[in-house]
């Protein structure tokens, strides 16, 4: 029984994926010869990217002391002073 309805469903995407080839196949025509048309509708609605979470003064600290870390040449070009915060 289940091996009727897979070859079922496997007869029927063969017959059907030539016909989504060839519109896909189209619509790579249209928008080759006139893409001003089919850019100007977007196909989905990009949301605005999340915000920036806020770092926290030792999470800036940590930040600050690996970028120093990376600017590291051998000598002290480059380096940034980092503070000690004293609660």
């Amino acid at each position: 029984m289940l091996l009727n309805v897979i070859t079922v469903i496997l007869v029927l995407y063969a017959i059907a994926s030539p016909y989504f080839y060839a519109r896909a196949f189209k619509f790579g025509m249209k928008v080759m010869e006139k893409p001003e048309e089919a850019a100007a509708e977007p196909f989905f609605h990009v949301t605005a990217g999340r915000k920036k979470p806020k770092m926290t003064p030792e999470e800036m600290r940590t930040t600050q002391i690996l970028a120093n870390i990376d600017a590291y040449n051998g000598t002290s070009l480059g380096q940034k002073v980092i503070r000690k915060d004293r609660a």
